[in-house]
């Protein structure tokens, strides 16, 4: 009996991630002001930095590794997602693009450039990271828990050390029942990856 030849896979997307994020709400006028290392597939990529002015972000070769280099490995690292990228276009073609060409993932059909691919991810990338960030904090200041309404909610702590929102928990409850909002899930106690992922389902905007 003849082997059934298998079925092709598409090769797994490259994960972006971020390390070693500086980000500047001050200074984030059109464009977020950041700088950090880009990772794919774990894996240290570049460099990338951007101004907050508006402008685009700027990458960079990491470690020893020449800017030919990491041209060639940009360009190959775009054409995963996108197998009509180019490190560059000539200017009429990037100009002869209608701007509705530029919404949702466009990036992922067309001619599009290398650095807009990365710029995407990196984008989202950083989101990510931020909200990472400000939901770590909150954990740290507010007893946070989702409500029967579908509404996340903070109730401040005056006490700052940690678990102390376990001291509050009850008295929360027991006001948010009375009000007909019961509390159904206290994020402070859940594993952080779960907790971070209801609270992401439950403030995104709808769409």
């Amino acid at each position: 009996m003849a082997t059934p030849n298998p079925v092709p896979t598409a090769p797994a997307e490259p994960v972006v991630t971020l390390s070693g994020v500086k980000y500047a709400a001050f200074a984030s006028q059109e464009t977020a002001c950041f700088q950090a290392t880009v990772l794919v597939d774990g894996k240290k990529f570049c460099t990338v930095s951007n101004e907050g002015h508006g402008g685009p972000d700027n990458f960079g070769p990491v470690g020893r590794q020449l800017s030919l280099a990491f041209r060639d490995s940009l360009v190959r690292f775009a054409k995963r997602l996108n197998p009509e990228a180019e490190y560059s276009f000539p200017v009429a073609i990037v100009d002869a693009r209608p701007s509705e060409d530029f919404e949702g993932d466009y990036w992922r059909t067309g001619k599009v450039t290398a650095e807009e691919i990365l710029s995407a991810l990196v984008g989202r990338a950083l989101d990510a990271f931020l909200l990472e960030r400000d939901f770590k904090r909150a954990l740290s200041r507010y007893l946070v828990a989702l409500h029967a309404d579908g509404a996340v909610y903070t109730w401040k702590l005056k006490d700052k050390r940690p678990g102390a929102w376990a001291f509050h928990e009850r008295a929360i409850r027991d006001h948010a029942a009375k009000n007909g909002n019961a509390v159904t899930a206290v994020l402070n106690a859940l594993p952080f990856s779960e907790a971070l992922a209801l609270y992401v389902k439950h403030t995104e905007p709808k769409s």
